[in-house]
């Protein structure tokens, strides 16, 4: 079987999953590599067939979208062009992380799409979502950015049968926990001035904030300023005593997995993170609205606290996510 992966390339988190279940996909079947969007810092480490503009967002600097940004390097008649001339007929499945090119041609050609994502775990009626929901971002995170016949989720839990826990990295699945006493933070929605401002009130903790908006690494009296790395972030992550971020999906599992004490900031204009932030409530996590005045007080109840997080107890398993993915792609192509 000749498939296409399609992997949406706007913040980290797509594409450090990618980067996980490729090679097992490749094991299964004939795979080329699609990547849309310009904001991540990742290197994907396969051979890309095709690399396009695509459809992506800037991070803001108060706690949600730089829709300024994001609307300039918006090229509608572009993204058209991409979806029309895209050769879909040459694949006999299409994989899609949240991808909107492949996904569009791919129905227009009537290739059978599988939806492989956290955003696909909505697809169920099953995983929790907030108690005002948004009844016009849910039918879009279905339908209008990447289109699928079937679905993959992931999601914290395996809310139903096409539902699968997350896939966690290698080098945190083979890494040592530690505690060194520092705080990882990860908080790309937010200005660095306003983040130092913040942290730099508790001088007797010491902050890891990895940054998208700098590339040299800074040290301002506790608090340490890095880059966005990889490698820098997981060893960090690896030995920190607890991690505070926004509501991405991929960050949040992975805190949870090493069982990391955890503060979520979602971004208040992103109808997912507000999706992850009551699950993450459910299962004990502390979700703070937004950086204030009196954010470095709710800090300090944070640190002294000891809420029961319903940790992961489970052994990741990206095998079983790409026989899944498989399985129901044979299924759908054998029905077409």
């Amino acid at each position: 079987m000749k498939v296409l992966y399609a992997i949406q390339g706007t913040g980290n988190g797509h594409l450090g999953r990618a980067m996980e279940i490729a090679p097992h996909l490749k094991e299964r079947a004939e795979v080329d590599f699609l990547i849309s969007g310009k904001t991540a810092e990742l290197k994907f480490p396969f051979e890309l067939k095709y690399n396009y503009h695509g459809i992506f967002f800037f991070f803001g600097k108060r706690g949600g979208v730089d829709y300024l940004s994001s609307f300039r390097h918006l090229k509608p008649l572009r993204l058209w062009r991409d979806i029309r001339d895209f050769p879909v007929k040459d694949y006999d499945l299409v994989i899609t992380d949240f991808e909107p090119i492949s996904a569009w041609a791919a129905k227009r050609a009537g290739v059978p799409v599988i939806a492989l994502s956290h955003q696909a775990s909505f697809y169920s009626d099953k995983v929790p979502l907030p108690r005002f929901r948004n009844r016009f971002f849910e039918y879009g995170m279905k339908h209008w950015v990447a289109p699928a016949n079937d679905y993959v989720g992931l999601h914290y839990r395996p809310y139903d049968d096409q539902v699968l826990p997350p896939i966690i990295r290698k080098s945190l699945t083979t890494g040592r926990p530690t505690d060194e006493g520092h705080v990882t933070v990860y908080l790309p929605a937010y200005s660095d001035e306003t983040l130092i401002h913040h942290f730099s009130k508790l001088d007797d903790v010491s902050f890891h904030i990895f940054t998208k908006k700098s590339d040299q690494e800074r040290k301002v009296n506790n608090v340490l300023l890095r880059p966005v790395s990889k490698t820098d972030y997981t060893h960090s992550l690896l030995s920190c005593k607890g991690l505070i971020t926004g509501g991405g999906f991929q960050s949040t599992s992975e805190a949870l997995y090493l069982k990391k004490k955890l503060l979520v900031l979602p971004m208040w204009d992103q109808y997912e993170q507000k999706c992850n932030a009551a699950a993450l409530r459910k299962m004990g996590v502390r979700i703070s609205k937004k950086i204030s005045a009196r954010f470095s007080e709710e800090l300090v109840q944070w640190l002294a606290g000891d809420e029961p997080i319903d940790y992961y107890e489970y052994v990741p398993d990206t095998s079983r996510v790409a026989d899944k993915v498989m399985e129901v792609g044979e299924r759908l192509v054998g029905s077409t």
